[in-house]
Order: structure tokens, then sequence, then C-alpha cells
């Protein structure tokens, strides 16, 4: 988690795990070890070399101890499901919960058929008549997620959305997350394969990217699943494989290609939580551009001259040539 920076659904109020590492540990490609940061919650004193650890996907050295900031366990929790009439409803309504200052610690995003699947491993099914649904988990005090979740309730209810769901049964509630949690194998079950992008976007900007996801799934001819983190603008739009073929994986490479030119289009990142690795390594330049990545090879040569921590990732090449 701390070498990619990850994240999850609750990054939406708690953000991502950088924001937690207080200090490191690491083993450097020499063999030295070096303590950067501490147990402080502020330092200012040189470069951040913490942070610089922090998503680096080992490719600077190995992170073998990490200081942590923790945080207690909140009082309360309250689950709202919301089912919506369209994406753009779903999209739409987001965006309004996100304006009204409602900080919900999970905010998710579906389509039906992810619904459907689920539906199947719940005691207490939700109705399959909707083309979105959102998920909202509130925490804190008692007082606080009543009051969150009777606006969220209002904002819904406004805009007009198919049905709002309370859900006070604590058992209903985890029977709900955790078929959420599991969403991806249980649609694997379905489909040949499942490829998942990590698009974000500004929060403002999702009905535009759900937009965009619908119009690149019909003119490229492709099955393309939406579900993500919706309240900080975590999409994960995956290409649904019912056979594996030559010319379904052609197809699936020129929607991924127009769904992460979507996404920076509207002001987005091309990872926002998976980190770069192999998969998205081709797509680095377009976001970053020549000088910014210029830069980075001349830190990992700084770090690794010979190329050996993680090699290949990131970085398709290794060694002198990130000079």
């Amino acid at each position: 988690n701390v070498a990619t920076r990850a994240g999850g659904p609750r990054g939406v109020k708690y953000v991502t795990t950088g924001n937690y590492v207080l200090g490191l540990e690491v083993v450097l490609p020499d063999g030295s070890i070096i303590n950067t940061g501490g147990k402080f919650v502020k330092q200012s004193v040189g470069y951040n070399l913490t942070q610089l650890m922090t998503g680096s996907e080992g490719t600077l050295g190995i992170i073998t101890g990490v200081n942590l900031r923790l945080l207690t366990l909140p009082q309360a929790e309250k689950t709202v499901i919301v089912v919506c009439e369209t994406l753009d409803q779903a999209a739409e309504i987001v965006a309004a919960i996100i304006a009204r200052g409602a900080v919900p610690a999970m905010l998710e995003f579906m389509i039906k058929l992810a619904i459907t699947v689920m539906n199947n491993y719940v005691s207490e099914p939700l109705p399959a008549d909707g083309e979105a649904y959102l998920f909202m988990l509130f925490d804190g005090t008692e007082a606080q997620v009543e009051t969150e979740a009777k606006i969220v309730s209002q904002i819904c209810h406004e805009m007009k959305a198919r049905e709002v769901r309370v859900i006070d049964n604590p058992k209903s509630a985890n029977e709900y997350w955790n078929a959420r949690a599991n969403i991806y194998p249980l649609i694997q079950t379905i489909f040949n394969r499942a490829t998942s992008e990590d698009v974000t976007v500004p929060r403002n900007k999702i009905p535009d990217f759900v937009r965009a996801v619908q119009s690149i799934a019909a003119s490229v001819g492709i099955m393309i699943g939406l579900a993500g983190h919706a309240g900080d603008g975590n999409m994960h739009p995956s290409i649904l494989f019912p056979e594996v073929t030559p010319e379904a994986e052609a197809k699936a490479k020129v929607a991924i290609d127009k769904l992460i030119r979507a996404g920076l289009d509207l002001g987005g990142t091309i990872s926002g939580e998976h980190g770069i690795g192999i998969h998205k390594a081709e797509y680095l330049d377009w976001e970053l551009g020549d000088t910014q990545i210029d830069l980075m090879k001349r830190i990992k040569y700084a770090f690794d001259p010979k190329g050996i921590m993680n090699p290949g990732k990131i970085w398709m090449e290794d060694g002198e040539a990130n000079a």
C-alpha cells in the first residue's frame, strides 16, 4: 500500500495512504539503510524523502519499516443506498452532495449489471429497475451521521432519484458492503475477462466522464462496465470481454486509449490509486510531459544507476538509459 500510495473507497473522507505515512525505513539499491521522517506530525527539514518513496512502486528502494498516523474508530455508521434513473442522474447527485458539503466516508457508484450480480449474495436484494446506484456510508458521532444521512436523502429526493433507502440494520449494511468489495471477482464469474481502469477526474466532472464512457462504448462497439469511488472522482471503467479474441483485444486497446484521453481532457489523471506499473507506463507522457518525465528519470538514476529496483515498472527501460 505504501509503495503504490494506494487508496480505496474511503478516500473521499480519509484520502489515501500517503497522508498517513510519517516516516520510513528504506533499503537503497547499494544496500545502505535510511530512516526518513519520524513519529512526529510536522517536519520542515530538506527534501521530503518520505513522500518521494511513498508511491515509488519499489523503483527507488525497498521499504522495510513504516511509521503511520492512526485515527480512532468512529462512534457510529449509517448506510444509504440510492437507486437512480440514469447514469447521468447518479453522477449529478454525486456532484450535488459534494457541493452541499456532506462528506460520506464512502460514496460508491455502480451500474445495474453489478447490482444484478450482487443481489445473489445479499439477503435483501435491491430493486433492479435503476440504471445506476450510489452506496454511501456516513461515520462519526450518532448526531453527525443522522444529520448527514438526512441531508443526502433530501438532496436525492429533490433530484428525483427513483429510491432512497436508509439501511438501519447493521447486518444488512455489512452484506451490501461485502458484496460491493467483491464485485470484480463476482463480475468475472460472468465474463471471460474484465480489465479495470483507474481514471480519476475532478468531482464536478464526473457527469461529463460518465457521458464520455457511454459514448466510447457505443463508438468502439465494446461493453464497458462502470463503477468507482465517486466521492473522490476515482472511476473504474471496466472493459468486459464475453470472449477474449484478437478483435476484442484490439477494440479494448482503442477504448482504453480513449478513456484515458477523456479523463485527461477533463483535468483528471491516468491513475488515482492503482499506480503505473507496466499497464499504464505508455500513458505517462500523456499526463506528465517530457520535462517532468526527464526529471523523474534523473531521480530514478540518482537512486538506482544500475536499474535493479523493480525493473520495467513505471519506466519501460532501466539503468543508464534512465539518465
